[in-house]
């Protein structure tokens, strides 16, 4: 798409389905103009019923229609204007355009009515609740049932008042009935919409849960891992966590309350189960739960907490310095499971109410998905690598912690003019802009230095990084083939082009990691994540504080070089990668490992397992005391 468009309009101008009853429409508007009834005719009908097709289709540019519920109303009337323009060719009696035009506008206002009967009660026979590796038989909503939920009460109203505009010319009274009849037909079929949706759709929910039950039943989960939140976007916080899932000895599933966010889901083989609704989780039978895992912190969590059977854990997305890994919800669990001594001091310092005997040390088991090996710094004509991972700008100024509003631009234009030749790769957080436009925008300009460094050295193009593993079977799989794909993309591209990977490329952010030999990021779990490899990171100090400062404040920099606000300092860290200066944070940073992601024996993934088994025996302590 052209460049041109701001990039915070292309999103809603990207064709798909959602747009198609609106080009139909427009199509329409010639043959109306010119007074051809037949074309006009199949045109209004073909978008009549394009718009019953796309009714459950979402998209950014629909939801942004949708706002205050008019899209479908608006679109009814656009559809009227066309047949009453088409009318003033073709219909004989003036007479007949009062007929068509006082039962199409009350069509369209009683359409709102419609409309909201339908989208209230359609949910029964498309129950938002799905699963992914649980054995049961899908049920299929009878046929009625299932076109009423589509809006056939508008496509038969309204297309009974189309025919009879563009084929009753010259009968006033044949347009008083026909349109009559269409009015007449919208009220009877909302009506038995609302009738048969309540019946069968409650009745077909009652089905879905039981089968869900059965097969619960079947499968007697002790563990639930859980994520309330329900903007896909945030799916990263629960993948991060699959791998780790997959090897629990005691039955486990996943627990999303998103339609969206389980259809962004990666693959993984623990059964996963979405729940959109309070009403339907808290219908559902989990007595054998012992063990709830929470990613994230989301006010629906008290649909699981309140369970009185199985103990809770926060055991969070990421290990950062961010004051978002201290949030006083964290009180809600029983226990606070961190990497590392280091998120157990985070807390204490915070006093947020966490009691010492809450926390509980795994280490950071995903962290195992990456091959520190496939990094060779040794080989003959290699050239430094350097990752930029900077974190976004956060909800607020006090979480505003991204260098793209401070020295990111200049880093990056150092690291490229520096003598010594670097790759670097760019990878910036999905979130990137959300909150302020000038994190995007600095985004934006660093890719355009990269694209002109690249054409410079002679690069005119950079093959696309990899899809991601479509045909896993599970996360630790997806992983082994994301790092063998990232080891062959790498493997196939110039070892001088500088590369710019998108959130949701293939090439995941430890891919990043095992073919980078230096890190430079802000305050963030990538910070912490990075020394799993052992190698130099620098960390931006986003704030006019001194080094010194900086690091009483994020701790987790203390194994890094600080990069001042203003970028000054950055050539002392380039001149390390560049092996023109010695490594003078080595050994602190390996303290700084141990601090944050605890000790390297035993592995995380024993710790963590132990940690479940002995929640769940807490948990069942709990029960058998309690009688």
């Amino acid at each position: 798409m052209s460049k041109r468009i701001p990039t915070s309009l292309r999103t809603y101008l990207t064709p798909d389905l959602t747009w198609l009853p609106l080009a139909l429409l427009i199509l329409a508007v010639i043959p109306a103009m010119a007074g051809w009834t037949w074309p006009c005719l199949v045109l209004l009908v073909a978008s009549v019923c394009a718009s019953a097709a796309t009714r459950r289709k979402a998209s950014p540019a629909r939801t942004l229609l949708e706002l205050g519920g008019f899209f479908g109303p608006a679109i009814r009337g656009l559809r009227l204007a066309v047949l009453l323009l088409l009318g003033s060719h073709v219909w004989s009696n003036s007479s007949i355009t009062i007929a068509i035009a006082t039962c199409g506008i009350v069509m369209v206002l009683a359409s709102t009515f419609t409309d909201i009967t339908v989208d209230r009660l359609a949910a029964r026979l498309i129950p938002e609740i799905l699963t992914r590796n649980l054995n049961i038989n899908v049920a299929t909503p009878p046929l009625p049932a299932r076109l009423l939920a589509q809006g056939l009460a508008l496509v038969v109203a309204e297309l009974m008042l189309i025919v009879v505009g563009c084929l009753v010319t010259d009968s006033l009274v044949l347009a008083w009935v026909g349109a009559g009849c269409a009015v007449l037909a919208l009220a009877v079929l909302t009506l038995a919409t609302d009738r048969v949706l309540r019946s069968k759709g409650n009745a077909f929910r009652d089905q879905v849960l039981a089968d869900v039950q059965t097969s619960l039943k079947n499968l007697n989960p002790e563990v639930a891992v859980y994520l309330g939140a329900n903007d896909p976007t945030t799916v990263y916080q629960l993948e991060s966590w699959l791998a780790t899932a997959e090897g629990i000895e005691e039955s486990t599933i996943v627990v999303v309350r998103s339609v969206e966010v389980f259809e962004a889901l990666g693959k993984t083989s623990v059964p996963v189960i979405a729940l959109v609704t309070a009403k339907d989780l808290l219908a559902l039978n989990l007595s054998t739960l012992r063990a709830g895992l929470f990613v994230a912190n989301t006010g629906d969590v008290i649909h699981l907490v309140r369970e009185q059977n199985p103990m809770s854990a926060f055991i969070g997305h990421g290990d950062s310095d961010k004051n978002s890994s201290f949030n006083p919800f964290t009180k809600v669990y029983d226990e606070v499971w961190v990497a590392g001594k280091a998120g157990e001091d985070r807390y204490t310092r915070a006093q947020i109410g966490i009691r010492p005997d809450q926390f509980v040390a795994v280490g950071r088991p995903q962290l195992e998905a990456i091959d520190v090996n496939v990094l060779n710094p040794h080989a003959p004509g290699h050239i430094p690598t350097i990752l930029y991972a900077p974190t976004w700008e956060g909800w607020n100024q006090e979480q505003e912690y991204c260098s793209l509003l401070a020295q990111g631009v200049d880093f990056v234009e150092q690291v490229l003019a520096h003598p010594t030749t670097f790759r670097l790769i760019f990878k910036p957080h999905p979130f990137t802009g959300i909150r302020n436009p000038k994190a995007r925008a600095s985004a934006n300009k660093i890719a355009g230095l990269i694209r002109k460094s690249n054409s410079a050295r002679g690069i005119s193009a950079v093959q696309a990084t990899p899809k991601r593993a479509n045909m896993a079977t599970s996360a630790r799989e997806a992983n082994r083939l994301a790092t063998e794909g990232g080891n062959d993309y790498f493997a196939k591209i110039s070892p001088q082009a500088n590369l710019i990977v998108q959130p949701n490329d293939g090439l995941g952010i430890f891919q990043c990691f095992e073919h980078s030999d230096a890190l430079i990021t802000d305050v963030s779990s990538v910070l912490s994540d990075f020394l799993i490899t052992d190698r130099p990171f620098a960390v931006c100090n986003p704030r006019s504080t001194s080094a010194a400062q900086f690091v009483a404040e994020f701790p987790s920099a203390a194994g890094g070089y600080v990069v001042d606000r203003d970028g000054s300092n950055a050539g002392d860290f380039l001149d390390v990668i560049a092996g023109n200066a010695p490594d003078s944070q080595e050994q602190a940073r390996r303290r700084t490992r141990e601090s944050l992601l605890g000790p390297a024996t035993p592995a995380a993934t024993v710790r963590f397992n132990s940690a479940v088994t002995a929640l769940i025996a807490r948990a069942n302590e709990r029960i058998t005391e309690r009688g």
